[in-house]
């Protein structure tokens, strides 16, 4: 007895029956330019249709109140928004994208015990198992790649750097992707972003407590060897709680700076806010940035980034987001200027997938240079209100860079060792780091495919990164 697995689920009461259809390939158009007085005519284009699976099945149920909850369940699992796995147990190598066809009866299946499914394919092409290659970080670094499919197909490559470099190319005989930019004899390469603090919060030596929140310094901030965490907020009527400050080496004039903070809320009356304040030489607040819960009947994470002091500032995010998308919020704050431009960004990052998503970037021009001072210290703080239970909530890790400005004969790095780059040719995306990267793409360089046969694919610098790439054999 054969079956089917559709969006990772499957049913014991259903059996697929002799008969279904499943073409060899998705139907297709031929459209032909007719010419008067020219016999047949010219093939212009070929269209392919989706394609359609009738599957027909038998459905196994104790009695007719047991069919109707068979029922329930199927229209749970099988009507869904958009396409979902389909492998068929008969060829379980091949995997079909597939929704419903909303003509589908389900009363009438459960009701004669046995009926069609007809799926539709709106991507025609069957897939094989996803396929790992590691090209190998050598002199002359390149593999050869068979695609045995039937249609060409799109690959996604990986790319761990081990040291700094201004470009990377991905190179195939026909085609090839760049991000970058190579650097001439007459130019240099210098490091653009320049890190100044690096601290994965493992320890809170080095750093000492400060007073230049918006609130009331109170209580204790410790680490437990992977993050910072309140061991105590002291006591208050409004916002308080601990705070630690660290110095820069030097003070700097442009920089990144780049906080990973933790809030997450177990009951609606929970309230607490995650901080950094930046701070020049004489503890005058440029900035801050916050994930803050201050809702006291509801869970509902706000972002805040704010330009300037408390009683002279500019806000430039101060809202939750759509759909309380910053709920249970583990990801960045981060805040920057280049010149008299600050920048801020709200990324939560989704540990399966290493991506930033809830994304969030907006600016503010300083055109009177009232917050223009040198960047000197950076102040990290926990906060809860009055009495209310306090969030769950931590700081991760804080980075600084100093932003180098470059002068016409400097070519910045891209990638520095230790990033990693994901350039996925099926989506026409770029990521560094789970962040969006695809400005760094060269113009006249190409999102390309893995046509049927042998593909040779390099990669350049020679020995700069470990590239993996993953790609899925498609038949037509």
């Amino acid at each position: 007895m054969t079956s089917f697995t559709f969006n990772g689920e499957r049913r014991d009461y259903i059996i697929v029956l002799r008969g279904r259809k499943r073409p060899p390939w998705a139907p297709v158009q031929r459209n032909i330019l007719r010419i008067p007085g020219l016999s047949g005519g010219y093939l212009q284009n070929t269209d392919t249709d989706i394609r359609v699976l009738e599957v027909p099945v038998l459905i196994q149920g104790d009695d007719q109140t047991h069919l109707q909850r068979v029922k329930e369940d199927l229209a749970a699992w099988l009507v869904t928004d958009e396409a979902k796995e389909l492998i068929f147990d008969d060829d379980p190598t091949r995997t079909y994208y597939a929704v419903v066809d909303d003509t589908v009866d389900f009363d009438e299946i459960v009701q004669y015990g046995q009926g069609t499914i007809r799926f539709l394919c709106p991507d025609p092409y069957v897939y094989g198992p996803e396929q790992t290659i590691e090209i190998p970080n050598t002199e002359g670094q390149s593999v050869i790649v068979q695609n045995n499919g039937s249609a060409p197909t799109f690959p996604k490559f990986t790319v761990t750097v081990n040291q700094p470099t201004t470009f990377l190319d991905i190179i195939t005989p026909t085609d090839y992707m760049r991000i970058g930019r190579p650097v001439s004899v007459e130019e240099l390469e210098v490091e653009r972003e320049q890190i100044m603090i690096n601290d994965d919060c493992q320890s809170t030596t080095g750093w000492g407590s400060a007073t230049e929140i918006d609130g009331t310094a109170t209580g204790t901030m410790e680490s437990d060897g992977k993050k910072f965490y309140a061991s105590s907020y002291g006591t208050g009527s409004g916002w308080h709680g601990p705070a630690l400050k660290k110095s820069l080496s030097t003070p700097i004039q442009d920089f990144i700076v780049e906080v990973w903070v933790t809030q997450r809320s177990t009951a609606p009356n929970q309230v607490g806010r995650a901080e950094f304040y930046l701070l020049d030489a004489n503890n005058k607040v440029l900035g801050k940035m916050a994930m803050k819960d201050w809702m006291k009947d509801i869970h509902l994470n706000y972002g805040e980034a704010r330009i300037g002091d408390n009683s002279q500032g500019t806000h430039i995010i101060n809202y939750a987001g759509n759909y309380k998308v910053w709920n249970d919020f583990y990801g960045i704050l981060r805040l920057k200027r280049i010149g008299n431009l600050w920048t801020a960004y709200i990324g939560k990052y989704d540990i399966n997938t290493g991506r930033h998503h809830a994304r969030l970037v907006k600016t503010f021009r300083d055109v009177q240079n009232k917050w223009s001072s040198q960047l000197a210290q950076i102040v990290v703080h926990l906060g809860v209100r009055a009495t209310y239970p306090a969030t769950t909530q931590f700081i991760d890790k804080v980075k600084v860079w100093k932003v180098n400005q470059n002068i016409t004969i400097e070519i910045p790095y891209i990638a520095e060792a230790g990033d990693v780059i994901e350039i996925d040719h099926a989506n026409n995306s770029i990521f560094k780091n789970g962040e969006p990267f695809l400005s760094a793409k060269d113009f006249g360089a190409n999102f390309f495919a893995l046509e049927r046969g042998q593909t040779e694919i390099a990669v350049n610098p020679e020995g700069i990164a470990d590239v993996e790439m993953t790609f899925r054999e498609r038949w037509k």
